[in-house]
């Protein structure tokens, strides 16, 4: 149950002012802790009180903290929502910090749908407005979010520079959970890099942090890295070990997006270890999560691994079959991102006499767009009509 706040008139010592913070403040650690019903229900008292006392920095908070809550139990459409009335809000109010905070959040969620050119401008946008108030920490949680945007694209040397610009922020303010987020970040990207010895030095460090602070998330996202540092170094029953501690934690927090990554890793190792029927269990369990996700990255290289180990045992039809889910969600994920770059961008239209008329560039477009359309119409039919002879 949640020990709700009495309100500060009440009690003749806080201001509400203060009351409200020390809600929002509780949100927070709901969510670190995976409590998310109950954050839920404290961000909706914090920001009815918030609207009742006219304070609309507090609101605005309050519905930052609720976008938040959706984020982590993946409920992205909601979180946008919630994000866009914020920043309008924010913007109406002349809350700057609380702009750049919207500003950042979108920027995330835009990165976890893999809409990376809409993610970028978001948080160079957010950076730009910290950077005028010298705030620190929010700038150093931008360059670790744009140090993730830059590991999405496999720019590894510049996501260990965001990620170090983001660790010399923190000599200028406390922030221990940043700092463990921002270390195990790096060391994440040391390892294509073949800085072993360096990057689990930081993961080491990162643990430590985490555990003090007992942040299950930031745990086992930690255990994970260091299933990839072993899985590096050929070590894959200790690679397996550290995977299987994060699939544990992610399991106990519902973070349904980081246990079917996980799932989908064990599977790899287990593969390589030549134990196929352990890697396709782990398959069978992650690919349905990811399904039930709409994870378009997560699913294409479940479909590539599938294809795969198939391949391998000799079954080429269930190897096609794979392969081709494979190949079709690759052009859905191409196709989705021109769409959401064509919303981004500017309309060209160009006025003739006989009114306004689509330009050439539109024209190309809308053609590219239908095109691959059809074709991922195509091919939609063409995997149902073989799915159903399997």
């Amino acid at each position: 149950m949640i020990s709700l706040v009495v309100p500060a008139l009440l009690w003749g010592e806080e201001s509400p002012e203060s009351t409200i913070r020390e809600q929002l403040n509780q949100v927070e650690s709901l969510r670190n802790a995976g409590e998310y019903d109950k954050g839920f229900k404290l961000a909706k008292i914090a920001m009815d009180y918030a609207v009742e006392l006219q304070h609309p920095a507090l609101e605005v908070e309050a519905h930052y903290q609720t976008a938040l809550l959706f984020y982590f139990i993946h409920d992205y459409p909601r979180a946008r929502a919630e994000m866009e009335i914020g920043l309008a809000r924010a913007r109406v109010h002349e809350l700057r910090d609380l702009e750049a905070d919207f500003l950042s959040a979108e920027g995330v969620l835009e990165w976890k749908q893999g809409n990376l050119s809409v993610a970028l401008p978001k948080l160079q946008s957010a950076l730009a407005i910290r950077e005028a108030s010298q705030n620190w920490a929010s700038m150093a949680s931008i360059s670790n979010n744009l140090g993730i945007i830059s590991y999405s694209l496999k720019d590894y040397e510049e996501a260990a520079d965001y990620y170090r610009q983001g660790l010399d922020m923190l000599k200028n303010v406390e922030n221990q959970r940043l700092q463990g987020s921002l270390l195990s970040n790096l060391a994440e990207v040391l390892i294509p890099l073949g800085k072993l010895d360096e990057a689990e030095a930081h993961l080491q460090e990162a643990l430590r942090i985490e555990l003090e602070a007992n942040e299950p998330r930031a745990v086992a996202y930690t255990y994970f890295n260091l299933g990839e540092l072993h899985s590096k170094r050929g070590d894959r029953k200790v690679a397996i070990a550290y995977f299987e501690k994060a699939l544990s934690l992610q399991e106990s927090t519902e973070d349904k997006w980081a246990i079917a990554l996980s799932r989908l890793r064990l599977a790899k190792e287990q593969w390589f270890l030549g134990n196929t029927e352990a890697a396709l269990s782990q398959l069978a369990k992650g690919h349905d999560l990811a399904k039930s996700l709409n994870a378009l990255s997560l699913l294409q290289d479940y479909a590539g691994l599938l294809s795969e180990i198939y391949d391998y045992t000799g079954d080429a039809l269930l190897s096609q079959y794979h392969a081709e889910q494979r190949d079709w969600m690759k052009g859905r994920i191409q196709l989705d991102q021109i769409a959401r770059d064509r919303e981004q961008s500017d309309i060209l239209i160009v006025e003739r006499s006989s009114g306004n008329s689509i330009s050439t560039v539109q024209t190309v477009t809308i053609v590219v767009l239908g095109f691959l359309i059809l074709i991922l119409i195509i091919e939609n039919a063409r995997l149902r009509n073989r799915s159903r002879s399997l």
